[in-house]
Order: structure tokens, then sequence, then C-alpha cells
């Protein structure tokens, strides 16, 4: 006489689900890993980060139906369906956390401390090539009331010195700051304007600057344009660097 052995079902959703999040989880690092230590542009990091959000938001979904089906047909599986949730939820954190700040930031996709007659970016080889062959507009859009307000907090740095030490000084500070400089170009009355490429903590993204000084009564005057290069969705804020930069100045002139 056979015995008869009774198995319980499972949620296929549920128990598919861990094992997705965490793939998409591990692509998700992967994508950053690679934009820190790959020499790789921009887009094939986004393109792997997406993937890995999107993988995760599979397995969100899957996990939500797997604890649906355990709740309403009693099958087992509900201990995987909520390891897939916490596991997927972790991972969408991140783009959770940037949409958020996406939404409250104001737009500095072209923001500059001198709207009315901005430092305009060279035209010349080494400087079009440091920005990947784009070639911004001579001065930024229009100002909304939201860029204004960002503006108010990144105003012209005054500095008690010569032009040409404050440019130098401009210089150090922007090399401390880890950026790349790629275009120097001085100026008659003894000023002048660099341009540089500065780079997003996390997934190296670049940002365009363009530094000028200008001779005042009392010393220089220190201008800052930032472009974002994909806009209000670019990590890092423009008038942050600004201020990193008048702050890195700061210190140089005092040292």
């Amino acid at each position: 006489m056979k015995r008869m052995r009774l198995t319980e079902s499972r949620t296929r959703a549920g128990g598919f689900s861990p094992k997705l999040a965490w793939f998409g989880l591990f692509v998700t690092i992967g994508g950053v890993l690679t934009a820190q230590f790959g020499e790789v542009g921009p887009w094939p990091v986004i393109a792997v980060i997406c993937a890995g959000w999107a993988l995760s938001a599979i397995a969100l979904l899957l996990a939500i139906i797997g604890l649906v089906v355990v709740w309403r047909q009693g099958l087992r599986g509900g201990v995987a369906a909520m390891h897939g949730l916490v596991v997927s939820c972790l991972a969408l954190a991140w783009p959770a956390i940037l949409a958020g700040q996406i939404w409250r930031a104001p737009d500095q996709t072209d923001i500059s401390t001198d709207t009315f007659s901005p430092p305009a970016f060279a035209t010349t080889a080494g400087a079009v090539a440091g920005r990947g062959g784009l070639i911004p507009p001579l001065a930024p859009p229009v100002q909304r009331p939201s860029q204004d307000q960002a503006r108010l907090m990144a105003l012209p740095l005054f500095l008690d010195q010569q032009p040409a030490e404050a440019l130098k000084a401009a210089e150090t500070a922007a090399r401390t700051l880890g950026w790349t400089l790629t275009d120097i170009a001085g100026a008659p009355d003894g000023g002048g304007q660099f341009e540089a490429v500065a780079r997003s903590d996390l997934l190296r993204f670049p940002q365009y600057v363009a530094v000028r000084v200008r001779p005042t009564a009392d010393g220089a005057q220190l201008d800052v344009r930032v472009l974002s290069v994909f806009g209000r969705y670019s990590p890092g804020s423009g008038v942050q660097r600004i201020l990193n930069l008048h702050e890195a100045v700061q210190a140089v002139d005092e040292g």
C-alpha cells in the first residue's frame, strides 16, 4: 500500500520575487561601480542603472501579487514574498529619493552668477572636446522664478586682489575641487576665463563650468556659469558648485 504525500501549493510570483529583486539590486550596483571605475560615458551607465531599477520594480510587483495570493488562497510562500518586497523596496529607495529631490529643487539647467552677461563658453578645440562636442548657447534661458530663487544663493564673488592673481587663485581652487580644466584664456585687462568639467560624486556625471574674472575698482569680480548636461535631472546642484568654488577660492586667498 503506497502512502500518499500531501504537498501544499506555493505562490510562484512570491517565490520568484526575491531572486529577481537581488538581481536587480546587483545590476544597479554594477552600474554605479561602472561609473566610478569604468571609462564609459553617462548613457551606458544610465541604461544599466535603469535596467536594475526596472527589474526591482517587477520584483516588487511580483512580491505584492504573491502576498495577495497567500492572503486570499492560503498558499505557501509568504516569507519569500516578504523577502522580495523588502529587497526591492531597498533597491527602489534611491530613485524615489532622487525623484523627490528633483521635484522640489528649482531648475538649474543653466545657471550663472551674472544673468545679464554670463560667461560664454569657449569654442576652441580643447574646450569643445572637453564638453564632448557640446556648444552651449551664448546666454542662459530666461530665468523663471524658481531659477531666480536659486540664483540668489550664488552671487558674484568680489576679491581684494589683482585680476591676474584672482584668476590663478580660481584655477588652483578648481583643481583642488577635482575639476578638470579644459581651456584657459587671459584678457588684456589682466583678468581672463577658464573652463572646467566637474563630475558628480557617485555617478561621475559631468557639469560644465565657465569661470570669468574681471577687474573692478577695488580688485576683481569672479563670475561662474554652470551647465548641467541632463538638465534638472543631473545629479549635483549648480548652485552648490558655485558655492564650493567660492569657498575654495577664499581658502586659497587666505592661505
